[in-house]
């Protein structure tokens, strides 16, 4: 028989194998007594969990103006997995957190933990988006031209916060980091815009009531999605400057001048269309 800690890395080595992989089976509690394969096993599983949450997304943005009941189900099949990831890591981390850990280790285990809730989070999002997609399908629900062509550059940019906020988190790329606060902040600039263009609409009765409770239930979605995707990156940066205050890396970063080049790029990346004369 191998040595107890040569058997541990033969598990870790063999579990790896399979692309969708059983996570319960995974997480042996056996792992728990080399925090090593521990920390490595658990960060394989949670860099899955991602690509799963940022895939889901993407089937969550496409089924608004193409739903299909293949890109429903595999929206839902991707929550139900997310939630066993977040459920599995979580009592595994708790578990491991309480064993003498290194500082690295110790840092390793803080991130994922502090990533899988928000995973989890945009993962709910992706379903929240479903349903309305469902409603708009069920009641062909139709926007208006000006209100497609404004939701299809915001739902641009929820694609590029996403993925490179999942793969600043994958990564633990703090300069990939850095990238997702000033894009956040752009989002909720065209959101902000975009809902008042909306009231605009309503007014003039080119948008109807209906259709504006799931176009403002999609916006925020949208909202809540990049608002996660800056706590992914936020954890990322504070971890690599060994501390975790948010709201104090906020405050910092938007009186950057790099936050503010950063910024402005972004907004010339995603620039809501003209609003067109009535």
């Amino acid at each position: 028989l191998l040595p107890f800690g040569h058997q541990l890395e033969w598990l870790a080595t063999r579990t790896t194998r399979d692309k969708k992989p059983d996570t319960t089976v995974l997480l042996d509690d056996r792992l728990l007594g080399t925090p090593v394969f521990a920390i490595n096993r658990s960060s394989e599983l949670v860099a899955d969990m991602a690509r799963t949450v940022k895939d889901s997304i993407s089937d969550a943005i496409d089924i608004i103006n193409d739903y299909s009941d293949a890109a429903a189900q595999r929206i839902l099949s991707s929550e139900d997995t997310t939630d066993k990831y977040e459920d599995v890591l979580g009592t595994f981390l708790v578990k491991l957190t309480s064993r003498h850990l290194s500082v690295d280790e110790t840092r390793a285990a803080t991130r994922i933990l502090h990533g899988i809730g928000d995973l989890e989070r945009i993962s709910d999002h992706s379903v929240n988006l479903l349903e309305a997609a469902q409603e708009m399908h069920e009641k062909h629900i139709k926007f208006t031209d000006d209100a497609q062509a404004e939701l299809n550059v915001l739902k641009r940019a929820i694609r590029e916060i996403v993925a490179t906020a999942t793969s600043a988190y994958i990564d633990e790329n703090a300069a990939k980091a850095k990238l997702v606060e000033p894009l956040e902040a752009v989002v909720d600039d065209m959101i902000r815009e975009l809902k008042l263009r909306h009231v605009e609409r309503l007014r003039s009765g080119r948008c109807s009531v209906e259709h504006g409770f799931v176009f403002s239930d999609i916006l925020t979605n949208l909202e809540r999605i990049a608002d996660h995707c800056s706590n992914l990156a936020i954890c990322i940066i504070e971890l690599k400057q060994d501390e975790y205050n948010a709201h104090e890396y906020l405050r910092r970063a938007t009186g950057m001048s790099e936050f503010t080049e950063m910024y402005r790029a972004a907004g010339d990346r995603f620039r809501l269309p003209a609003v067109k004369a009535s």
